[in-house]
């Protein structure tokens, strides 16, 4: 554990503020999600990854959309890859997402492009198409769908029926 050298005091509702530099260094932005846990005698505070907690059923979705339709796609959590369904893009997996891939999740669109930097020392070549998902306002991750050839409608439809299943078990459980 590292020793930061700062003490803060519990107010009379048990809050706690967290200092401006370790939400800084931490990358934890207003309204994100801590997991707080006890540990021996310690309490820890994590930064809760809410869509990695159901990482196996998103696999489960893509990989039967696949089946069906054979389409790459590249899932993100708010600050990693999570999963991708093709073996060219696996190098990504668990690589942080770039600045470039973080703009677009603050501005919260739905978006098309070319050539994707995706992580900051990787740059997907193709046509892209880029669909953020958002439960109860919250910025969860994104959806991407990966093409040599143009981004066709029915590839924005698989994105958005597996956008729709994703929200739908985050907004359940």
């Amino acid at each position: 554990m590292v020793n930061t050298g700062l003490i803060r005091k519990i107010d009379k509702l048990g809050r706690i503020v967290i200092p401006k530099e370790i939400r800084k260094n931490l990358n934890i932005k207003d309204g994100e999600e801590l997991e707080i846990y006890v540990e021996n005698d310690n309490i820890i505070l994590k930064k809760y990854h809410r869509l990695l907690t159901f990482k196996d059923v998103v696999i489960s979705y893509i990989n039967l959309f696949n089946k069906l339709m054979p389409i790459s796609l590249i899932v993100t959590d708010r600050e990693y890859v999570i999963f991708s369904n093709k073996n060219d893009f696996k190098v990504l997996e668990n690589k942080k997402v770039g600045n470039n891939l973080n703009s677009i999740f603050e501005e919260r669109k739905i978006g098309t492009g070319i050539n994707l930097n995706i992580c900051e020392d990787s740059v997907i070549k193709g046509n892209y198409y880029i669909k953020p998902i958002i439960v109860n306002t919250d910025l969860v991750g994104s959806i991407i769908c990966i093409s040599e050839k143009e981004i066709t409608n029915q590839d924005k439809l698989i994105v958005d029926i597996i956008d729709s299943l994703i929200k739908i078990k985050l907004e359940t459980d």
